[in-house]
């Protein structure tokens, strides 16, 4: 999982530094990296083109 968040998601160079962003990101890239794997996407990228149009359908699985 560490080398998905970092090569596919540039986890280890973030460009937002300090405070709780770096914690809140990650909580963030290990929702989407679970999310992809219960929705069966073959990859991680493939995923997020997926979604990028249904952001509704994420906020549903949200609540």
């Amino acid at each position: 999982m560490h080398w998905v968040k970092d090569v596919t998601l540039h986890e280890d160079d973030p460009p937002r530094r300090g405070g709780y962003a770096p914690i809140s990101w990650a909580i963030f890239n290990s929702f989407l990296i679970t999310l992809a794997r219960r929705l069966g996407c073959r990859t991680l990228p493939d995923c997020i083109r997926h979604l990028a149009n249904q952001v509704h359908q994420v906020f549903r699985w949200l609540t």
